[in-house]
């Protein structure tokens, strides 16, 4: 931990010394896009907010959003420009705890990343003759394909949702098509990021892909878990009537718990803070939902909470978001009795 908080605090003054406020260059861009998967684990709520603001700012500056005024650009450069301009897109639509957005889909014009390795990439803009690409063989931009579609369907549901908020059905609308969408995104993975996927996880296969897909499924069940979770109000007080929608959340939510078991035995590097954040949110909903349920079921939300609990202690010592759920967490389950006084996020 202490060689990790060395080299956060480096980063950190590189950029400063850089001036990188008034002298814009894209090196600061890719220096903020990595940092963001940091900045919660040391405890910098503030300034994963602030940062994401000014890698955009910059960004937009650098005209990295928009295509038609790098047409000169090499394709490297362009493929690169689009990958760092749809990270922070990702960050930005996918931030949690919620926030306002910085940008809105309408307000730029990129194109996705092209479905190529790094190989594949360098190969091309050499001139050399283009060889017809093997379908099946995995590459990592594919699970950034997937958070992509991910990040623009949760964009378009949180900016319909206050409209029709007030309006039952059609609030109910929006979860069953939202959650039919995310279901098709989960349906047409590629084979290599299916949750059941185990044939590429061989001593001779690359390293990245059991990360990507263990992260993935925490995202994908996270999104429906909290897609479906809108209407968690509606079912408590009509149980008879969102019986599809309750059951797609709680089965996301212990679903998500039940990866914990996948996690425990490299927990010790087990470092990325959304894992905690959406490891407490499924907790916070069956702690919620025990409220509301008969003994018996209630005990099963409970036990799965605790398992929660007892996971997240053990990485809380360098992960600052699992510190602090472990103690709202405990609190909850010593005042059972009494009505939960926050929002899952």
């Amino acid at each position: 931990m202490s060689l990790l908080e060395n080299w956060y605090d480096a980063s950190l003054y590189f950029l400063d010394q850089a001036d990188y406020m008034r002298k814009l260059d894209m090196r600061t861009v890719q220096t903020i896009a990595i940092l963001l998967g940091l900045y919660k684990n040391m405890g910098d709520f503030s300034l994963h907010s602030t940062h994401l603001a000014c890698g955009i700012r910059i960004a937009q500056h650098l005209h990295l959003d928009n295509d038609s005024l790098n047409t000169a650009s090499s394709l490297i450069d362009n493929e690169v420009r689009r990958r760092v301009w749809w990270t922070l897109m990702i960050c930005e639509w996918l931030q949690r705890p919620i926030g306002p957005f910085f940008v809105r889909e309408s307000e730029f014009d990129v194109a996705l990343p092209l479905h190529m390795d790094d190989e594949e990439l360098v190969w091309q803009s050499s001139g050399a003759p283009i060889q017809a690409p093997i379908a099946d063989r995995p590459r990592a931009v594919q699970y950034h394909l997937v958070l992509i579609d991910v990040a623009k369907l949760w964009h378009r549901f949180r900016l319909a949702l206050p409209k029709i908020r007030q309006d039952p059905e059609k609030l109910e609308s929006l979860v069953l098509q939202n959650d039919e969408a995310l279901a098709d995104i989960i349906d047409n993975l590629p084979l290599h990021l299916q949750d059941d996927a185990c044939i590429f996880d061989s001593i001779t296969g690359p390293l990245w892909i059991p990360w990507q897909r263990n992260s993935l499924s925490m995202s994908l069940l996270y999104y429906r878990m909290a897609i479906n979770r809108i209407l968690q109000d509606q079912w408590v007080q009509f149980p008879n009537s969102f019986a599809r929608t309750q059951a797609i959340c709680i089965g996301s939510a212990r679903a998500i718990i039940s990866v914990v078991d996948r996690y425990s035995a490299t927990s010790a590097r087990n470092r990325p803070w959304a894992i905690a954040s959406t490891l407490f949110s499924a907790a916070v909903t069956l702690a919620v939902e025990a409220r509301f349920s008969d003994g018996e079921t209630a005990a099963s939300y409970v036990a799965d909470v605790r398992r929660c609990v007892a996971f997240l202690s053990t990485i809380r010592d360098r992960n600052v978001v699992a510190a602090r759920a472990v103690e709202v967490l405990n609190s909850c389950l010593t005042t059972t009795d009494q009505p939960i006084s926050f929002q899952p996020t």
